[in-house]
């Protein structure tokens, strides 16, 4: 999965279900450096907050927060982009420690909501 182009975009993992669908949406966002981007706040989000996701035509899925985790950059979850189960999303940005030598943070923060 590339990171989005742009510090104010977000990426889709468009080989995984859409938001809304059976399995878990992947969507992920930079943090920033030094400008905030755009899910520069995601992790003051807490379990039950709200997460709507507007597609183009305007409609509006809505998503209630149930988890928040840590892993390294490295990890690779289980589930993560998971194609069966119950509609859920995932927003991934970074956490942790700048890493020069990668040009990336040490961790990833995953906020993961179900449908609501």
């Amino acid at each position: 999965m590339l990171a989005p182009a742009t510090l104010d975009e977000v990426g889709w993992f468009d080989r995984g279900p859409a938001p809304g669908q059976p399995g878990n949406a992947v969507i992920d966002g930079h943090y920033g450096v030094e400008q905030p981007a755009v899910f520069r706040k995601l992790h003051l989000l807490r379990p039950g907050d709200e997460i709507d996701v507007v597609w183009p035509d305007g409609r509006t899925t809505f998503f209630a927060v149930t988890t928040l985790k840590i892993v390294s950059a490295d990890a690779h979850p289980p589930g993560v982009f998971s194609r069966a189960g119950p509609a859920t999303l995932s927003l991934i940005t970074c956490s942790g420690a700048w890493v020069q030598s990668k040009e990336t943070y040490s961790d990833r923060l995953i906020v993961t909501a179900t449908l609501s």
